[in-house]
């Protein structure tokens, strides 16, 4: 899995039209480069506004959340596309009980993710739909009583799955653990494994160069270890591409996939805590209420208790 940062708000055309293609060549006008790729795009530096993809901008993350998860249903608000990180999966299927291990490698495969959500997607929400997108690709390749063990560098991945698909998991709890949907899904797939007698465990082996960051260089050599590096390296390839395609990876007001699998607000997919996110926006509704209620009084009138709100759409101060 890889996850590499756009540029934040620096781009003119905020506004998403498909149909003109204005945004999409404000994207290939960036650098002189490979039109279809990102290698030579450029540095993510510009961090003084946040944009949505309305064509507001704000001058903190705190100020876009709130006009976000504020606005009307059916409306189309969100960080802009550039601001999204760029996320890209790959996986290995190998035959542990072959010897040589270039003749073991059965198959393997990588492709670029999109973005679903309001909120920028973190690592371990991509790995769990890293390996959503390896059941779906090998599943078919599978054996009948065989076994199938999921190696990830991610503990919080290899939690996920094992509470979630391999055990009994109560509904009310499964719906707050953040990727509802992408374990949902997991789950099915495991499920019609299960129904063929194919065993299938999660199981965590750090990649080698994430072994060298911790300064401990200890199994690095090991046959998983060196294969989940080499899905890295399978991601940070695909990652550079689809440059050409970039609305295409960008989906939180397009057409969803396995839409059954998730809860939705406004259209896009809840990829957390389903609760936390309810509550965010009706707190988010509130305050832009309690904010537009001040600014629209004299400043020597405003209350005191609301200073620190103001301060922190401002950038006066840190929220978090």
């Amino acid at each position: 899995m890889r996850i590499e940062l756009h540029p934040s708000a620096t781009l003119d055309a905020f506004v998403i039209s498909r149909q003109d293609g204005r945004y999409q060549q404000a994207i290939a006008d960036l650098h002189d480069g490979d039109p279809t790729s990102w290698e030579r795009g450029p540095s993510n530096e510009n961090h003084d506004r946040v944009g949505c993809v309305c064509g507001q901008t704000f001058n903190t993350i705190f100020a876009s959340d709130i006009h976000v998860h504020s606005s009307l249903v059916g409306s189309n608000h969100d960080i802009a596309p550039e601001a999204q990180p760029r996320l890209a999966a790959a996986w290995v299927l190998l035959d542990v009980d072959e010897e040589k291990v270039f003749q073991a490698v059965i198959a393997a495969g990588t492709r670029r993710l999109c973005s679903r959500d309001r909120h920028v997607e973190s690592s371990t929400s991509a790995e769990q739909r890293t390996v959503l997108c390896a059941l779906q690709d090998v599943k078919d390749m599978l054996p009948k009583n065989s076994a199938l063990l999921l190696s990830t560098d991610s503990d919080g991945t290899r939690q996920a799955i094992e509470e979630c698909c391999l055990r009994y998991f109560l509904p009310r709890q499964f719906t707050r653990t953040p990727e509802a949907g992408t374990l949902r899904a997991i789950l099915g797939h495991t499920d019609d494994l299960q129904t063929k007698k194919i065993d299938v465990q999660a199981a965590l082996e750090p990649a080698c160069h994430d072994r060298v960051k911790r300064h401990s260089t200890a199994r690095a050599g090991r046959t998983l270890a060196r294969l989940n590096h080499a899905c890295d390296r399978l991601a940070d390839m695909a990652v550079m591409t689809g440059r050409e395609t970039k609305l295409e990876f960008h989906q939180p007001f397009s057409t969803q996939h396995a839409t059954s699998d998730y809860i939705t607000s406004g259209g896009a997919p809840m990829t957390t805590d389903s609760y936390k996110e309810v509550a965010q926006c009706a707190a988010s509704v509130l305050v832009q209420a309690i904010l537009t209620q001040e600014y629209s009084i004299p400043p020597s009138q405003r209350k005191g208790c609301t200073r620190f709100m103001r301060l922190t759409v401002c950038g006066d101060v840190d929220a978090t």
